[in-house]
């Protein structure tokens, strides 16, 4: 198999239509699979895709029904699921726009043997105004190749709708990362460890954001505040190898947001200091001074 498409899908009764349709529309020289993974929607959702999965049966494979996992569980076992040489993801509620968008993103993966993901341009469909605003980063990024470091300092992607995986590079990936709440920043950083990432500028994609959706849904306080405490387990997940970075992202934050915590202490700052300064240490120094600071502290 050349390329599984993953749909990850809760409540998205008004969107997973167009959707499939936009994915089933794909042309070019590549045996697809289309594994959705319906996170046991309370609306028409797994009625639609069975609709779907009966009129392409060769193609639409719908994970069986389970309890309601949350969207980091079930992107887990979409990823379980997969036998392609390379994994796109489409969100239930955006859509791809470019029917050539899979067969540009293999064509570039193909040639880049060093490189574990690609990411497209994007546009922002706001629901609730009916305004399409061109995503920003996609406007102004100066850079073709991106690297995990890049994406901590900034959030150049921002959307999972607009990749593709090598699965090699995400077969790789820690496991312990689904333990958390992980969306499309963490695990492209996380993916960025096993090869540079390639930045395609077409516009090839929709990222749809209404008051339903799980990122989009929240006030900016509650991003801010989901951002800021993600933030920590990230550091953590990624051995504090990017400590300054990471630091500095929760600093500006703290800063734009001095009512959110002004009173409330980091938790667990102290331990995760000492965990990057030993990162530091392990990663810049010989092993006569690593078995000196185990000895100082004990």
């Amino acid at each position: 198999m050349d390329i599984s498409v993953i749909i990850t899908t809760y409540n998205h009764e008004k969107y997973i239509a167009q959707c499939l349709e936009s994915i089933l529309k794909q042309e070019g020289d590549f045996q697809m699979e289309v594994i959705v993974g319906d996170d046991a929607s309370t609306d028409d959702t797994r009625r639609i895709a069975k609709q779907f999965q009966a009129l392409h049966p060769e193609l639409v494979f719908l994970l069986p029904p389970e309890k309601n996992l949350r969207i980091t569980k079930n992107l887990k076992r979409c990823l379980d699921a997969c036998t392609g040489q390379y994994i796109a993801i489409c969100e239930g509620d955006d859509y791809w726009t470019d029917v050539y968008k899979l067969q540009k993103q293999k064509d570039f993966l193909d040639q880049h043997h060093d490189f574990s993901m690609c990411f497209s341009a994007y546009v922002i469909f706001f629901e609730e105004t009916g305004e399409y605003k061109l995503h920003e980063a996609s406007l102004y990024l100066e850079q073709d190749i991106l690297t995990t470091r890049a994406l901590v300092e900034e959030n150049y992607i921002g959307n999972f709708s607009c990749c593709m995986y090598r699965r090699r590079a995400v077969e790789k990936i820690s496991k312990e990362i689904f333990e958390y709440f992980v969306v499309d920043w963490m695990f492209n950083m996380a993916c960025g460890q096993f090869g540079k990432i390639g930045f395609l500028r077409d516009w090839m994609s929709i990222y749809r954001k209404h008051p339903q959706g799980v990122w989009s849904g929240k006030t900016q306080h509650d991003q801010f505040l989901q951002l800021h405490a993600s933030i920590t387990e990230y550091n953590k997940l990624l051995n504090y190898e990017y400590d300054a970075e990471f630091s500095k992202r929760q600093k500006d934050i703290e800063l734009a947001f001095p009512e959110l915590f002004a009173k409330t202490p980091v938790k667990g700052a102290k331990i995760r200091s000492q965990k990057a300064l030993f990162g530091f240490i392990r990663r810049h120094s010989p092993d006569f001074v690593i078995r000196l600071y185990h000895k100082l502290i004990g």
